[in-house]
């Protein structure tokens, strides 16, 4: 991964001005590799970088000591680096299948929203329903209660009563009740 970032930052300001890029190749870049090194990372032979040394397909750069040095970058270019670590597979058919299982997935995602979109349209008319018939109940309930009352009236005696005048008792004790 680094190799092509040091790569692309290389391809994209190829002038010595350019500061950012310059700053970020120090920052990220890799430690030039001799030929041994370089043979270990790509799995070819010496011999086979060397001869693209010579013929100008890998450039490289002297050392110091006078060793022959490549970025890597430049090494991934021309052989791309291979592992040899037991751990790296080929996931191309595991990835296939994740992208199956992903279309899969979407396909069961939508019909879970339109369902989902279904039981909401369900549960509004449900509520609906049950506002319509408390209304209605409330309605019958008030009509019930005139009802009564107008039924009440008509079963009681609504006449008007005279004053009731005293009762006079049949049998008189005492003369205070005189037959006149």
């Amino acid at each position: 991964m680094a190799l092509r970032i040091i790569g692309l930052l290389r391809n994209h300001c190829k002038t010595v001005e350019c500061n950012d890029v310059q700053l970020t190749l120090e920052r990220y870049a890799m430690p030039l590799i001799g030929l041994k090194e370089a043979s270990k990372l790509t799995g070819k032979n010496p011999s086979t970088i060397h001869r693209a040394m010579k013929d100008g397909r890998i450039s490289y750069t002297v050392s110091e000591t006078g060793e022959r040095v490549i970025d890597p970058a430049e090494l991934d270019r021309v052989f791309p680096v291979t592992h040899h670590d037991a751990t790296v597979r080929n996931d191309a058919p595991e990835l296939a299948s994740n992208l199956m299982q992903l279309a899969e997935l979407r396909i069961q995602l939508e019909a879970e929203r339109a369902k989902q979109a279904l039981l909401q349209d369900r549960l509004a008319d449900k509520d609906g329903v049950i506002a319509d018939l408390r209304t209605r109940l409330d309605a019958e309930g008030e009509e019930r209660r005139r009802t009564q009352a107008q039924l009440t009236a008509l079963l009681t005696d609504q006449r008007v009563k005279a004053e009731a005048q005293p009762q006079r008792r049949w049998w008189s004790f005492g003369g205070n009740g005189q037959k006149g």
